[in-house]
């Protein structure tokens, strides 16, 4: 008579393939739900700036330009007005070009809460990466 064979080996009570199993569905969930949540959260982020009254509007009051260092600054100020039913804040990517558009420096600022309505108003001090600049404008607003 032959000897019974081996009893499988369980992990964490489960046998080798059911652990399989669920090891593939939780990287599945992790990797392909965190992949959905970016891919999508600009998508709600339209619907609901939409649904809230629509995309803010800025507006540059300065620019003053400085040449008298190595690579120069420009001093940007701005206004920025919330046309949505909600208070929200916002980053606003701001850009100095030279005379044929080059970026020749660039600043990230940060606008806390601006009332549904109200306009907020912003200052900032770009050193320039190169010489030359020439105009200030808003490249992005978040």
């Amino acid at each position: 008579m032959a000897p019974p064979p081996p009893a499988k080996k369980k992990y964490l009570g489960m046998t080798g393939g059911v652990l399989t199993a669920v090891i593939i569905a939780v990287v599945l969930v992790c990797c392909v739900g965190t992949i959905a949540v970016c891919a999508f959260s600009g998508v709600f982020n339209r619907v609901f700036e939409t649904a809230a009254g629509g995309a803010p509007t800025t507006e540059i009051t300065s620019c003053t330009i400085d040449q008298g260092t190595v690579l120069g600054s420009a001093r940007i100020e701005y206004k920025i007005t919330n046309h949505g039913s909600a208070a929200k804040s916002y980053v606003v990517e701001l850009e100095v070009t030279n005379s044929s558009g080059a970026k020749v420096g660039s600043i990230s600022d940060y606008v806390p809460t601006v009332n549904p309505g109200a306009t907020a108003s912003a200052d900032v001090l770009v050193i320039l990466e190169r010489p030359g600049g020439k105009d200030c404008k808003i490249a992005s607003i978040t």
